[in-house]
């Protein structure tokens, strides 16, 4: 928690030029955002789901992130893409 906050908090920029985003695991989306000062920087998500619900186990939907007020998400990363394949149609579901 407190590398966390640290590490979020006191990174130094000039708000005004630069929007900071930090992207943790989905496990730790709620505490990241309880903790970050959100003048300061926002909260993504690092994936989505292309369903909007139903039992896929292990998925984050856009509705899920929505309640948790996180209203940015990477999509098409290029790690997504090698290490799973995502093609840009895969993307475009999401």
């Amino acid at each position: 928690r407190d590398i966390i906050t640290n590490m979020m908090n006191t990174l130094e920029y000039n708000t005004q030029e630069v929007e900071v985003f930090f992207a943790p695991t989905s496990l730790h989306l709620s505490l990241c955002k309880s903790l970050l000062n959100e003048s300061y920087a926002s909260i993504c998500a690092q994936n989505m789901s292309k369903y909007e619900s139903g039992p896929y186990t292990g998925e984050v939907s856009a509705e899920q992130l929505k309640d948790f007020d996180i209203k940015l998400v990477i999509l098409g990363h290029s790690e997504r893409r090698k290490m799973f394949n995502e093609s840009n149609e895969d993307v475009a579901e999401k």
